[in-house]
């Protein structure tokens, strides 16, 4: 179902509003967009608005192609060049959530990947990268990130954050909250020892059973 302008600055302010919730951004850190009706207009956070208190007329109107700001009082996140490239490079992608969760940050600190620990790594993607550091904001950021996520639902940003994204807002969201779950997983198992991960034929066999499953679901 294509979302309206209206519709769209309301989920985007919703989602922003669950992120600082769930602790999966600090401050107003991160950023969240959707894809409007044929694509042509963006729905994005603004820049340096508290998430506890943002409301829908808060959210600004971009367009893809050039990132024009065609509505909204506030100034478009800094990551707007990570959110248009991503569009631009993915017609299936509708919604792309940044984060800064604290487990999935931790990980691209240490320069670990993200491992098959559970079954659940399969509902990212395969594997799911971390994009070498560039600087926030940049086209060179953007760049990377896009490489690193290629088709996958999931990329990790090194010494910065993660981002997720799907075919609508709450598979975004929900992907953001099973990658910082999976990093959490995998770094407090480590804690005792070498975490045990699961073969290519395991994961092969569980993404499988995983077909059709989860956030994605619901937009069909």
């Amino acid at each position: 179902m294509e979302l309206g302008a209206a519709q769209a600055r309301e989920q985007v302010a919703e989602a922003a509003r669950r992120l600082y919730e769930r602790r999966l951004v600090v401050a107003t850190s991160g950023n969240v967009s959707v894809r409007i009706g044929d694509g042509g207009l963006l729905a994005v956070t603004p820049s340096g608005v508290p998430y506890a208190r943002m409301v829908a007329s808060d959210v600004a109107l971009v367009r893809l192609v050039d990132g024009a700001q065609v509505d909204g009082a506030w100034t478009p996140t800094s990551e707007l060049p990570l959110h248009r490239a991503i569009y631009t490079a993915r017609p299936d992608v509708m919604a792309v959530v940044h984060t800064h969760s604290l487990y999935a940050t931790m990980l691209g600190i240490t320069g670990r990947p993200l491992k098959p620990v559970h079954y659940a790594y399969g509902l990212l993607g395969d594997p799911v990268r971390t994009a070498p550091y560039v600087r926030y904001g940049t086209s060179a950021l953007a760049n990377e990130a896009v490489a690193g996520l290629g088709a996958n639902g999931a990329v990790l940003l090194q010494n910065h954050g993660a981002v997720t994204v799907g075919a609508d807002l709450e598979g975004a969201f929900e992907r953001a909250e099973i990658l910082e779950w999976l990093a959490a997983l995998q770094m407090g198992a480590e804690a005792f020892g070498p975490s045990l991960v699961l073969s290519d034929a395991q994961m092969a066999e569980a993404r499988v059973a995983l077909a059709g499953y989860g956030p994605e679901r619901r937009s069909e």
